[in-house]
């Protein structure tokens, strides 16, 4: 069986992360901060984007605005996370 291949676009992650701390009222700093990420960090994350990032510190982001992997990634146009 043929199984669609799901792409990223990795250049989308600054901007929904812009959009999630917006929608969460939360600066870029502040999220940061509340993840552990100290300055030096929070500098490379907001000119490096994903490069800057491991997966762990993607999901505790994700968790933090309360969105998905795969809408920060660009892989889904679903920011809200299901009721659980």
């Amino acid at each position: 069986p043929h199984i669609p291949v799901m792409h990223s676009d990795f250049s989308l992650f600054r901007e929904q992360l812009a959009h999630a701390c917006r929608a969460r009222s939360m600066t870029h700093d502040q999220l940061c901060a509340s993840i552990g990420l100290g300055s030096r960090r929070r500098v490379d994350l907001g000119f490096s984007g994903l490069k800057a990032l491991d997966i762990y510190r993607l999901a505790q982001i994700a968790d933090q605005l309360h969105v998905s992997v795969d809408w920060l990634l660009g892989r889904s146009d679903v920011m809200e996370l299901p009721k659980r």
